[in-house]
């Protein structure tokens, strides 16, 4: 990932097994049954009786994280035992907030 490279911050979310109510088990059970019938076929929709909470909990992370830095005082940094916290770090001096103010460093830890 070039912009990975480059140091710059990312987060990704992916669909997961792990069900809310039913775990892990019940969560690969229901992929599989899913897949066996109706991966990339005609029944391959969404169903209404899908339980979504796993999902609304994950877009609330989500939202509150990208919130916290939009809003946020203090731009997101690297642990310092990350390998790109020395490639951040070195350009600390060029980064603003878009308006010509810069942020302080330190603010969300995500590595």
């Amino acid at each position: 990932m070039r912009w990975r490279r480059r140091a710059c911050r990312g987060a990704g979310f992916r669909a997961g097994r792990d069900l809310v109510t039913g775990g892990a088990k019940a969560g690969e059970a229901m992929r599989d049954r899913f897949n066996a019938r109706c991966y990339h076929q005609t029944c391959d929709e969404f169903d209404a009786r899908w339980d979504m909470t796993g999902a609304a909990q994950e877009g609330s992370v989500a939202y509150a994280l990208g919130r916290e830095v939009a809003e946020g005082t203090a731009w997101p940094v690297w642990n310092s035992s990350e390998p790109f916290a020395a490639a951040r770090d070195a350009t600390r001096a060029a980064r603003n907030d878009g308006y010509g103010r810069g942020r302080a460093e330190g603010g969300v830890g995500l590595l």
